[in-house]
């Protein structure tokens, strides 16, 4: 390839990066939010910007405990911010391993989002 067809690859899987990794607008409910939330977190390792099988699966089993806690009312949504309390620390301690910089950035952003709906 030469450098021009390099460049345009370049910008080209750039587009396509940006178009998932971009901060997701504020869902209205939170049962919405965290829908979107298991859905990026799926993108990513579909993407292997999660690159352990573990990891993803620790990460989506918090994710659907926190959906189960969300739809038991608002009663609930302390537990659910609990739940996302512990998703938010193991993308802590995989950031830079497991979970890829930008990744953790919007992974660990959106949660963040999402309990302050939650609170």
């Amino acid at each position: 390839l030469d450098p021009a067809q390099e460049q345009e690859i370049d910008k080209s899987e750039l587009r396509k990066t940006a178009n998932i990794i971009a901060p997701i607008p504020k869902p209205s409910s939170p049962s919405s939010f965290i829908d979107k939330l298991i859905e990026l977190t799926t993108g990513a390792y579909n993407e292997q910007w999660i690159s352990s099988s573990d990891v993803y699966q620790g990460l989506m089993d918090k994710l659907q405990a926190a959906k189960k806690q969300i739809g038991m009312g608002k009663s609930h949504y302390h537990v659910a911010v609990n739940i996302l309390g512990a998703y938010k620390n193991l993308l802590d301690a995989q950031r830079g391993k497991a979970v890829q910089e930008a990744t953790y950035q919007m992974l660990y952003y959106d949660a963040d989002a999402l309990i302050g709906m939650l609170e």
